[in-house]
């Protein structure tokens, strides 16, 4: 599989899920949601993999550029459940500190909202044709890149994946139900 089909294959993952969550809500419209899911993740398309960190604020440029305004914010902070962790951006951007920069000063004009949120939650738990848990992506997540981080990038990694938690149980709530199991339908 090419690397832009599992782009688009997981940005697609993530558009669904955001639209069956929004649909059962009358707070997110069901098609806004569903845009920010396909687009959260366009700066990528863009970038060599080794630079795929970068992606966040790419997408910011290119979404802002198009005058994207809302969907700018979706994809400079779809990757950063905790705003301000600065030892995850130093980890997430491989030291990068214009990079870091960057996002920063972006995030800092982000207001937190729902549609962040949700495409934060349906970022994390999204592959590129199947769905698992927070659980089951942070055990992969550890199993995968235990040897390269220190202790405090782990507790930033802890402390994001506790925010994911919390953004789950008020999509449980808004939706009166467990989104595992609503997913579980795709």
């Amino acid at each position: 599989m090419t690397r832009n089909l599992a782009i688009l294959q997981h940005s697609s993952m993530v558009a669904k899920a955001a639209y069956e969550i929004a649909q059962r809500t009358t707070e997110i419209d069901k098609h806004l949601a569903y845009q920010c899911g396909m687009l959260h993740d366009v700066g990528k398309l863009y970038l060599p993999s080794e630079e795929s960190y970068k992606h966040p604020y790419l997408g910011y440029e290119i979404m802002q550029k198009n005058s994207e305004y809302f969907v700018a914010q979706i994809c400079v902070s779809h990757a950063f459940p905790v705003f301000a962790a600065e030892d995850y951006l130093e980890y997430y951007c491989h030291g990068d500190r214009a990079e870091i920069k960057k996002i920063k000063g972006a995030l800092a004009n982000v207001e937190r909202n729902i549609y962040i949120e949700l495409i934060q939650f349906c970022d994390k738990i999204s592959g590129v044709n199947s769905f698992m848990s927070l659980d089951e992506k942070f055990t992969l997540y550890k199993y995968k890149k235990n040897k390269t981080i220190d202790d405090n990038v782990a507790e930033a990694i802890k402390r994001n994946y506790s925010v994911l938690s919390q953004i789950k149980g008020r999509l449980d709530e808004m939706i009166q139900d467990d989104v595992y199991l609503v997913l579980k339908s795709i």
